[in-house]
């Protein structure tokens, strides 16, 4: 299993985006212009050996001609790692990726704004922490 993927599968369920069309993860390619990608970080934060998880640090970006638009996406990945619930007052910290696997998710930052690249295209960026059962 790739946390990764599995994340990426369910925005793209949760959103109406496309893996590998305008969603993304671990490297972002230059076109289309708006785009959504997922990023593991190296951190590392300790889960007791009694726990069977792992704890995986996850940054999303968020890339549009817009800014406007640009945040509101990023928004809306944030409300769905949130909590998979279609009211957002019912979130237990849990979001369901698939049949096979719960995650629990803590949103560390809000959406903020990242970058402006050359081309003119807005950024923004938020990070989260996901804690999964232990893979290997």
């Amino acid at each position: 299993m790739n946390i990764l993927d599995e994340l990426t599968n369910y925005i793209a369920d949760k959103m109406s985006l496309e893996p590998g069309e305008n969603l993304f993860y671990n490297s972002m390619p230059d076109e289309p212009d708006n785009c959504v990608l997922l990023q593991q970080e190296a951190y590392s934060t300790g889960v007791p050996v009694q726990i069977d998880a792992t704890c995986y640090h996850v940054k999303v970006i968020v890339r549009n001609v817009s800014n406007s638009d640009a945040y509101d996406v990023a928004a809306m990945v944030y409300r769905w790692l949130y909590t998979d619930k279609e009211d957002t007052a019912e979130a237990d910290g849990l979001v369901k990726l698939s049949d096979t696997l719960t995650v629990a998710t803590v949103p560390l930052t809000e959406p903020i704004w990242y970058k402006t690249d050359e081309k003119g295209r807005k950024y923004f960026v938020f990070k989260a922490r996901v804690f999964s059962h232990r893979i290997i």
